[in-house]
């Protein structure tokens, strides 16, 4: 069969589901999970968004100190998740909108999964790992109610294939000059960041405390990979703002890889190990 494609604007970008087989599954079969796929997306976003007042996370900011919130588990897993990155990174990682010291606690307590207390009046931002975590939600939804199909989810370059091999062209260099390399992963999720893109793409809302490590400049570019595309997200930040021991420490902690690619787009160094 020709690829089944599917795009929609989210996350300030374009969600594209590709599926490269659907084996026996009807076209209106696919058409209604690929739907509703789309929508538990937006559900999602719905949840992280940082420029809807009803999102919960903006709930969350504004709640008052010792309030508890209802919330849905995506949200208190994401929490969980931020919190490890944070402390695994020594702060090269962060959830918080303003720098925050690793001698203090997160801004929250979580009671159960659908239940957050605000300990105090401090601000999360979840930025670093929102799209990987609905290309993950996504992915899960699509490969319980389509079994026999195989493809790829796509949220502005970060990328996560199931039943699939992991092969694609990246882009590299400056975000607005890219360079285009064929890149294939073992882990089925990627990841690219850069200080040229965060800093100079209109579109980047990601947020880095600290300074660019020596042995990176702004075009030079970060592919992370993973088994999870939120884990693969998190750890382009990770690595843009680590030394070379401390993104390596993280990466076999959390069993990723990481690429680092000159401006011309060439592979400088592999971080890591499986």
């Amino acid at each position: 069969m020709d690829p089944y494609k599917r795009a929609r604007p989210l996350l300030g970008t374009f969600f594209h589901l590709e599926l490269f087989e659907i084996g026996s599954a009807s076209r209106a079969l696919v058409d209604s999970v690929c739907s509703l796929a789309f929508d538990r997306a937006q559900e999602l976003e719905n949840v992280f968004s940082k420029f809807s007042e009803n999102s919960i996370l903006q709930k969350f900011n504004r709640a008052s100190v010792g309030e508890t919130l209802e919330v849905p588990t995506d949200f208190s897993l994401a929490l969980s998740r931020s919190e490890q990155l944070w402390r695994l990174s020594r702060g090269g990682f962060s959830p918080f909108f303003e720098k925050t010291d690793l001698s203090e606690t997160p801004s929250w307590e979580i009671s159960s999964s659908t239940s957050v207390a605000k300990k105090d009046g401090r601000k999360i931002d979840l930025t670093g790992l929102v799209k990987g975590s609905i290309i993950d939600a996504v992915v899960d939804h699509l490969t319980r109610d389509l079994p026999s199909a195989s493809g790829v989810v796509n949220v502005g370059g970060d990328l996560r294939f199931f039943k699939a091999p992991a092969s694609m062209n990246l882009k590299l260099g400056a975000w607005n000059k890219p360079i285009l390399r064929k890149f294939e992963s073992a882990l089925p999720a990627v990841a690219v960041s850069s200080f040229s893109r965060s800093l100079k793409d209109p579109r980047s809302t990601t947020r880095y405390f600290r300074k660019m490590p020596d042995h990176l400049t702004s075009e030079h570019t970060v592919v992370a990979t993973a088994n999870e595309a939120w884990l693969a997200d998190g750890l382009t930040k990770i690595v843009l703002q680590s030394s070379v021991d401390e993104a390596q420490m993280a990466l076999r902690e959390m069993k990723g890889l990481a690429f680092l690619f000159d401006p011309a787009g060439n592979l400088i160094q592999t971080l890591g190990e499986l």
